[in-house]
């Protein structure tokens, strides 16, 4: 009699575990397309810079943007930016 509740109790359980861990999936994956594109944005940064002449484009300035690019690659950016994309969404919906 106590068969069918553990079963369904087994089965309930297990149905979690695998939504919980597609979930840590998914957010693993998204949090590291995020880093992805943040360095990207500071990649451009640098590379355009480089094109310029030492004049237009000092040694400290791509120093900065080494140690930004170092920095876009790290989880608190990504999630700095998932925090950053959430207020502008709210506040892009307050306003209308």
């Amino acid at each position: 009699m106590h068969l069918l509740p553990t079963l369904a109790g087994a089965v309930i359980g297990s149905k979690k575990a695998y939504k919980s861990t597609a979930l840590i999936n998914k957010a693993a994956s998204v949090t590291q397309y995020q880093m992805k594109a943040n360095r990207a944005v500071v990649k451009l940064r640098l590379v355009l810079g480089m094109r310029n002449s030492i004049t237009d484009y000092p040694l400290a300035n791509a120093n900065i943007d080494l140690e930004n690019y170092y920095a876009a690659g790290i989880l608190l950016e990504a999630y700095t930016a998932f925090s950053e994309q959430s207020d502008n969404r709210a506040t892009s919906q307050q306003k209308h």
